[in-house]
C-alpha cells in the first residue's frame, strides 16, 4: 500500500490526500446506491442483470473503501505519533524544563521515556501540529476530522509529558485553528505544572494539591515532588510534607510503578472518523475514468450511475416542459 510506504516528510501530507481522496470515492459510491435504491423509475430503465449488477458492485466497492479509509488512518496516525514521539521529549522536557523542576540527565523518570538522539525543540512540536493542520485543509478534509486528529495527536503528547510550556502554546495553536478546548487533552500537562508552582510547606498546601491536580495520580504526584528542586529564596520541603504525600500514596494502594505513567499506545486501533461525517455531495457525475487507470469495477459502476443521472436529468427535463404546457 502506498501509505505504508511513505516516509520522513511525506508521511503528513500524502496520508492527508489519500484519506480525502478515499473518502471522496466513497461518498461517490455512496451516491451510487442512493440513486438506484432511492428511485424506482431509475431502475426500470436498466435490465434486472443491469439492477443486480449494479447493487452488487456498489455493495462491495463501499466495503472495500470504508476498510481502505481506516487502514489508511491508522496507518497514518501511527506513522506521525512515532515521528511526534521523537521529538515531545527532547524539545518538551529536556529544552524548556519549568524553572523550579530539575532532573540529573541518568534519572530513570526521564530515562525510561527519552532516548539519546537529535534534539529538538517546541518550534518543532508547533511546527509539526501547523503542518498537520495545513494538510487536511489543504485537501478539504471536514473540520470534525480535523478535530479528531488533532486532539489524539494532543492526548498522545499528554501522556508522554508533563510540562507548562506545551501546554500554553498549543492550546492557542488550537484556538487559532478552531480545535475547540484544546487545553482539556492536555490536562496531565497543566496539572503537573500547577503543582510545581503551588506552595508545598504543610499538608494543607499538600491538600490543596490533590484538590487541584485530580487528573494526576498520587504516585504520580510523589514523583512529581521528589523531583523538585527547591530554589534559594524558597522554604525547603518538611519532612512532614513529604511524609503526607506518602501516605496518600499508600491510601490510594497505587505504589505500583506501573501507575506512574500514562498509558502511551502506538499500537492501538484508531478509529475511522470518516465514518460519523456526512457523505461529500454530488450533483453532477461526469463519466469518465482515464483509459490508463485499471480500474474496471469503478470504471463499471461509473458507466452506470452516469446512465442514472442522465434519465433523472431527462425526466426532470420532461417534468418541467409538461408544467409549463399546464399538463
Amino acid at each position: 500500500m502506498i501509505v505504508s510506504a511513505l516516509k520522513d516528510d511525506d508521511v503528513i501530507p500524502h496520508g492527508a490526500f489519500w484519506l480525502s481522496n478515499t473518502h471522496e470515492l466513497y461518498s461517490f459510491v455512496s451516491y451510487a446506491q442512493h440513486t438506484i435504491i432511492a428511485n424506482d423509475n431509475l431502475a426500470h430503465e436498466m435490465s434486472e442483470e443491469e439492477f443486480d449488477e449494479y447493487l452488487k458492485l456498489v455493495a462491495v466497492v463501499k466495503e472495500d473503501f470504508e476498510s481502505l479509509s481506516y487502514n489508511i488512518y491508522n496507518m497514518w496516525m501511527k506513522k506521525m505519533e512515532k515521528d511526534l514521539e521523537k521529538k515531545a521529549v527532547s524539545a518538551v522536557v529536556l529544552s524548556q524544563a519549568l524553572p523550579g523542576f530539575m532532573a540529573p540527565e541518568s534519572s530513570p523518570f526521564l530515562a525510561k521515556v527519552f532516548s539519546g538522539g537529535v534534539q529538538y525543540k517546541m518550534d518543532d512540536i508547533l511546527s509539526f501540529f501547523n503542518t498537520v493542520y495545513w494538510a487536511m485543509k489543504s485537501y478539504f478534509i471536514e473540520m470534525e476530522v480535523i478535530n479528531e486528529v488533532i486532539i489524539e495527536l494532543l492526548r498522545f503528547v499528554d501522556a508522554l509529558c508533563f510540562n507548562d510550556l506545551i501546554m500554553r502554546r498549543i492550546s492557542c495553536l488550537g484556538r487559532g485553528h478552531d480545535i475547540e478546548e484544546g487545553s482539556n487533552y492536555l490536562s496531565h500537562l497543566l496539572q503537573a505544572a500547577k503543582l510545581l508552582q503551588l506552595r508545598k510547606n504543610t499538608p494543607d498546601d499538600i491538600s490543596i494539591i490533590y484538590e487541584i491536580c485530580f487528573a494526576l495520580k498520587p504516585i504520580q504526584i510523589q514523583k512529581l515532588i521528589s523531583q523538585y528542586y527547591v530554589a534559594d529564596y524558597e522554604t525547603p520541603i518538611a519532612p512532614n510534607v513529604l511524609q503526607a504525600v506518602a501516605d496518600k500514596v499508600k491510601e490510594s494502594d497505587s505504589s505500583n510503578s506501573d501507575d506512574l505513567f500514562e498509558l502511551v499506545s502506538t499500537d492501538g486501533h484508531f478509529n475511522d472518523p470518516f465514518r460519523n461525517i456526512a457523505l461529500r455531495p454530488f450533483s453532477r457525475v461526469e463519466a469518465y475514468v482515464p483509459a490508463w487507470l485499471n480500474l474496471p469495477v469503478i470504471r463499471r459502476i461509473v458507466e452506470l450511475v452516469a446512465k442514472n443521472a442522465s434519465v433523472q436529468e431527462s425526466q426532470s427535463t420532461i417534468g418541467v416542459e409538461e408544467e409549463a404546457n399546464g399538463l
